[in-house]
């Protein structure tokens, strides 16, 4: 599968300028696609517009050469895309399983379906009686974004669509999600992911998207943008990119 963005263009209303600026971009969903780039440089609007979350938006946003639904949230539901944000959004009032038993009963998932699914995520993240027996008002910003990437992550999505996932997370979970998400690339689901965390992102990625003033000043292979440009590392890259 294919998402392609076509000179697309989007202005929050009452904003001096564009938050995006012709992008042309494609994305292959079997791919782990790391978008990197500096505050405000619209890599959070791009994956908002993507989510079907931005309407009002110019250019074309096709989808396997169709033009993409984008409007209540269809295109995560028809095309089995996960998401988790920047910022998780959980019910103070529910338990973080309780959060993502919501989540997969929308997917179509019983309890026993979701047990099975989160059983990875619990090692992975070292989830203890806290995801059952706390609150989410409770948990610190670490738990809170396990528990968004679990929601994300459920229903086993074909894509997902990721802002800033290490963020908050200890090692011992980076690495670990770092090693699920290459798994799920191994056949063939990939993820875009948005993160400041170079050195992280930089062990998982296949495309390299990097932002600038709203749009994409570079993207290809991650190797080719890395090697070529003579860069060591993404952190090198970056700052060759961003700081001349």
């Amino acid at each position: 599968m294919r998402l392609q963005l076509r000179e697309i263009g989007f202005t929050y209303p009452g904003a001096p300028a564009p938050a995006l600026r012709n992008v042309d971009l494609e994305l292959d969903t079997a791919l782990v696609t790391v978008l990197i780039g500096g505050n405000g440089a619209g890599k959070s609007t791009l994956i908002r517009l993507l989510t079907g979350q931005l309407a009002g938006y110019s250019g074309s946003y096709l989808l396997d050469g169709k033009e993409a639904e984008v409007s209540r949230g269809e295109l995560l539901a028809r095309h089995r895309f996960g998401y988790a944000p920047d910022y998780p959004i959980l019910e103070p009032h529910l338990s973080g399983l309780e959060m993502i038993r919501m989540v997969g009963s929308f997917r179509g998932m019983d309890e026993p379906a979701v047990a099975e699914a989160l059983r990875p995520f619990e090692d992975a993240f070292e989830m203890g009686d806290w995801l059952r027996d706390k609150a989410c008002e409770a948990y610190s910003k670490g738990m809170r974004k396990k528990v968004s990437l679990v929601m994300g992550f459920i229903a086993d999505p074909v894509y997902a669509f990721l802002d800033e996932p290490f963020d908050g997370l200890d090692p011992v979970s980076i690495y670990n999600f770092k090693k699920l998400l290459r798994s799920r690339a191994a056949r063939g689901a990939g993820v875009l992911l948005s993160s400041h965390m170079l050195d992280a992102a930089g062990k998982v990625g296949d495309h390299l998207i990097a932002f600038k003033d709203g749009t994409a000043a570079h993207s290809g292979p991650f190797s080719a943008l890395i090697e070529d440009g003579g860069a060591g590392d993404l952190e090198e890259f970056y700052f060759r990119l961003f700081r001349t």
